[in-house]
């Protein structure tokens, strides 16, 4: 049968369509955390996850919420490992795919804007974003 992520990435079940769904701004904050989180778990095996992640048009909503204002720390986290996760993939063969979703002027714009570390800078146990 395989690993769990080979049952969970198959296109027979329908779990990764599901998941990209619910990373729309129409669900609560809550389900798209809790999305972006399993797309994110699922795509610790890179090599068998990031293929799946593009096949499901799974990109472009993650870029969306990197380039959202005020989204919450969290939710941009997952977005954003996910993101490194393709941009890291092998011969980089996705690589033109994040710069047609944006992804590099999303980037940018939360690289260069302090305000999103800004909550978190007296806090010992938080990583920033950058």
């Amino acid at each position: 049968l395989g690993s769990t992520n080979d049952l969970l990435l198959g296109a027979k079940q329908k779990v990764l369509p599901r998941l990209v769904e619910m990373l729309s701004p129409r669900y609560s904050r809550r389900a798209r955390f809790h999305a972006a989180y399993a797309i994110r778990c699922l795509g610790d095996d890179v090599m068998r996850a990031v293929p799946c992640i593009i096949d499901n048009e799974a990109l472009m909503p993650l870029v969306s919420i990197i380039a959202e204002e005020k989204i919450p720390h969290p939710l941009l986290r997952e977005a954003l490992v996910t993101v490194k996760d393709v941009a890291k993939f092998p011969g980089t063969p996705y690589t033109a795919r994040l710069v047609e979703c944006g992804a590099l002027h999303a980037l940018q714009h939360i690289g260069s804007d302090l305000r999103i570390d800004k909550p978190y800078a007296g806090m010992s146990d938080r990583i920033g974003l950058g």
